[in-house]
């Protein structure tokens, strides 16, 4: 089930996707049987910890079924809630029951089943960032002992200061012993339990009259008792206390990873409740450096991320490759989307000092790629503020592009938003270099200046992206797609470059067209001012365009400025395919560089070598595909051959290539000489459909290879 939350900034839907039943693996199972401690005590089933362990490769099967009957009948059996409780005395009146910590030893296999339980629960959890970032215990990446060394550092730079200390302490006594589970159900509820899943928390938390304790238990103490062996404790604990965490507004817990960078006055820490970069922190500006100076930060081992497209920060990587050389760096990693500029830092004199990582790949780091000396990371474009954001890839130092702070000490990141928002919400030390040329943009690119570590004044013009001339088969593709496919009301999604600029520049007697893209250039200005951009139908921030990223020319960027009429937001909101469903006539547009005869599409690289990325095609592919009205339309466009007169048609793709968009997902395919529907057709007939639109040249060898291929000639 889909769940649409309010979110407030902004007026934005947060989507939240229930988790209604879960289904384990065999592997799943086997992960968890081979870690069980084989020295413990057999529960009272007397099934033994090491034999579970030692039979792990066999007995994986039958208890992958059992933990798979409990889910799907929502059903935990009573023999696996009985316990052998010894109880050890706490304090006040010994004949009190209550005044007993209760010792459990309960069965190992439903144990096993609660820890598989438990990590398809916590990932739904972080997934949808339901757990306040508050919470030390209990938490993947963190502890308490962080939370500990962050307030430890607050009070040292509070002494420092002169100010005043204050604190308070709650400890909840007796908090196993006072868990309401009629509340703890509607707070699973609210979560996104739902289904047989939160049927099986329920029996989970039904009493059982087959406790086996050595004293005696008043009536209606088991309706509020969790047993603290569970191993679903912890999470029942973090459930209950999230409100707590939010009503406190408790110290924000600190750095994620101290061995990169060490607390001194000169690292930013969250010291406050949140690390959400909009609002004003009291008493704190910026630092004004040269870029030389603002880069000195960095140090061998980091992790720093580099704000890419129109925003990228050449005169901070130009100072940082500097640094590096002269300070003798080594093993620094360079985080980034596409950037934009020479790429200094790939150059091979860089090796060993700077490793760049691309979340979607650049020309200027191609090379590199190809010689081993950078990576790529294939992620969906929407999943990438994920990475940040669940700490996959803790951030050391951000190189930001921000706009000078307004008269209130508001800054914005430009056209470019996209996951470096979760980037700044996330790195430890933020250099923001400020930069007139930097269009002021409305959405979630906001952040306030002290929030900021160093800010470094610059005039540096910005990356623009002229429009090319067309040619006549990528103004014929525009014209099929914009007469045949694109009707008046829809909602565009189209990427940079030729195709996509073909498209608009014949949309001209559209009327009512939206726009809900990862990004946009030109191309959408011009429309705007023809009056056939009004996003008067869109069902998301109706009236606006809503993009992550944007590159062009200074008209584009001039057009930006300022303008309310264009929200740039998060790439996780905006790709969001639960999101981009909701509007109208989704019709999204995306090229690629080859497709097979079956509708597999390679859009990321040639052969062996990474060309780009996976970018934003399928999270709209799949968005169009699912629209609420039934009228999406998911467009691959192409032209039929390369500039040397090869195929982009093909038997196969080259041996090594990416399949970007499966065969499964792909709709539509347009070339100059036609669309094709790929939809609910068979390879057989794709093939026809597929060589159709193929360059005549190529036609005949490809019915030739298809043959070979399907023993049966292409048909309809």
């Amino acid at each position: 089930m889909i769940r649409v939350l309010c979110y407030l900034k902004n007026l934005k839907l947060l989507v939240m996707i229930d988790i209604g039943y879960v289904e384990l693996t065999v592997t799943e199972v086997e992960d968890i049987l081979k870690i069980v401690n084989p020295t413990k005590a057999s529960s009272p089933d007397l099934i033994s910890p090491k034999l579970l362990k030692e039979a792990s490769s066999v007995l994986k099967y039958p208890l992958c079924n059992l933990f798979n009957l409990s889910l799907s009948t929502s059903t935990f059996p009573d023999q696996w809630k009985r316990a052998n409780v010894t109880p050890v005395y706490k304090n006040s009146k010994p004949n009190d029951v209550r005044n007993y910590r209760p010792i459990s030893l309960l069965s190992v296999i439903s144990k096993c089943m609660e820890r598989c339980v438990y990590k398809h629960v916590y990932n739904h959890l972080m997934r949808n960032n339901i757990l306040t970032i508050n919470q030390s215990g209990f938490t993947r990446g963190d502890s308490a002992v962080n939370q500990l060394i962050n307030i430890s550092n607050d009070f040292g730079k509070a002494l420092d200061s002169g100010k005043e200390i204050r604190v308070v302490f709650c400890d909840i006594s007796k908090a196993f012993d006072l868990v309401w589970h009629k509340g703890l159900l509607f707070k699973l509820q609210q979560a996104g339990i739902s289904g047989s899943l939160l049927r099986w928390f329920e029996n989970f938390l039904t009493k059982s009259n087959g406790w086996l304790l050595t004293v005696h238990v008043p009536n209606g103490y088991l309706d509020y008792l969790i047993c603290e062996a569970f191993e679903l404790t912890p999470y029942i604990t973090t459930s209950q206390t999230q409100e707590m965490a939010f009503s406190l507004q408790a110290v924000r817990s600190g750095f994620r990873s101290l061995n990169k960078i060490c607390v001194s006055t000169n690292v930013r820490s969250y010291y406050l409740y949140s690390p959400e970069p909009f609002h004003p922190l009291p008493d704190r500006l910026p630092q004004k450096n040269t870029a030389e100076e603002a880069v000195q930060v960095i140090q061998s081992g980091f992790r720093v991320f580099v704000h890419g497209a129109a925003a990228t920060p050449v005169p901070l990587i130009e100072a940082l490759c500097q640094h590096g050389l002269k300070a003798g760096l080594r093993n620094v990693e360079l985080l980034h989307i596409h950037t934009e500029g020479p790429g200094t830092y790939n150059k091979p004199e860089y090796e060993g000092i700077f490793r760049s990582n691309s979340l979607f790949l650049a020309a200027n780091a191609r090379k590199a790629v190809m010689d081993g000396r950078a990576d790529v990371i294939p992620v969906f474009l929407c999943e990438i503020p994920l990475l940040f954001r669940e700490n996959k890839i803790p951030l050391d130092v951000a190189l930001i592009s921000i706009t000078h702070p307004d008269k209130h000490g508001f800054c914005s990141l430009g056209p470019s938003v996209d996951c470096t928002r979760a980037a700044i919400q996330n790195a430890k030390y933020i250099i923001g270099m400020a930069n007139r040329h930097l269009p002021r943009t409305i959405g979630d690119g906001i952040i306030h200046q002290s929030h900021v570590d160093t800010i470094v004044e610059c005039d540096y013009p910005l990356h623009e992206l002229k429009k090319g001339e067309l040619s006549p088969e990528e103004q014929k593709i525009g014209k099929l797609i914009a007469e045949h496919l694109v009707e008046d009301g829809a909602t565009l999604q189209m990427g940079i470059g030729s195709i996509p600029d073909a498209v608009l520049a014949q949309l001209n007697d559209h009327k009512d067209l939206g726009v809900h893209s990862e990004m946009f250039s030109d191309g959408v200005v011009e429309l705007v001012e023809n009056g056939c951009i009004t996003n008067a139908k869109k069902n998301i921030e109706t009236g606006s365009i809503i993009s992550s990223f944007a590159v062009g020319t200074r008209k584009l960027y001039d057009f930006m400025d300022d303008n309310p009429f264009v929200e740039m937001c998060d790439v996780g909101f905006t790709n969001s395919v639960a999101v981009i469903c909701q509007n109208p006539k989704v019709t999204a547009i995306n090229s690629c560089i080859e497709v097979d005869l079956t509708g597999q599409v390679c859009a990321d690289s040639i052969g062996e070598k990474m060309y780009s990325g996976f970018g934003g095609q399928i999270d709209f592919i799949r968005g169009a595909a699912l629209g609420l009205d039934g009228r999406g339309k998911p467009i691959i466009a192409m032209p039929s051959t390369t500039k040397k007169g090869e195929s982009k048609i093909v038997n196969m793709l080259k041996n090594g290539s990416g399949v970007v968009t499966t065969r499964a997902h792909v709709h539509y395919i347009v070339t100059e000489y036609g669309i094709a529907y790929l939809f609910g057709k068979n390879i057989r007939q794709r093939a026809y459909e597929l060589i159709r639109l193929a360059h005549p040249d190529h036609r005949e060898r490809l019915e030739k290879e298809a043959f070979e291929r399907m023993k049966c000639m292409p048909s309809p």
